[in-house]
């Protein structure tokens, strides 16, 4: 199966398991073509009222979880480093280190995703599974 989830749903689940993200808008920068080549992410937000912008590449943990890992930040218009010092962008938003982990326990159980592609619309997330029960989606 696949489907796509919307930006807004992807920030809402980031938010979920980093809570200080929530606010964050998110959309598609660059779309993907496939799993090897899955596009990139561009999420922008305020941090302590100066407007912040990342750019993210989606994958796919071991253990099925989505993971959204920024490859570089900006804070108003210069690029700023992604490490997580206590200088960098990242301890402003919260995060201890440039990923963000979205657990596969947000999926009903017996789906697991098997590529994320980012399109205009959302995150295409393609699934594979067995005894899934329907009813959970």
């Amino acid at each position: 199966a696949s489907g796509t989830v919307s930006w807004q749903q992807v920030a809402t689940l980031a938010a979920a398991s980093h809570p200080k993200l929530k606010g964050i808008t998110l959309q598609a920068k660059r779309t993907g073509t496939s799993a090897q080549d899955p596009g990139v992410i561009q999420a922008s937000m305020s941090v302590l009222g100066l407007s912040g912008e990342a750019e993210i590449a989606p994958s796919l943990g071991a253990d099925g979880s989505l993971i959204l890992t920024i490859t570089s930040t900006r804070m108003s218009g210069n690029t700023v480093d992604v490490g997580t010092g206590q200088d960098s962008m990242l301890s402003y938003v919260g995060l201890d280190s440039p990923q963000i982990t979205i657990p596969a326990k947000s999926l009903p159980s017996g789906l697991r995703p098997t590529s994320a592609i980012v399109t205009s619309d959302g995150l295409r997330l393609s699934l594979a599974g067995s005894r899934v029960n329907l009813g959970q989606l």
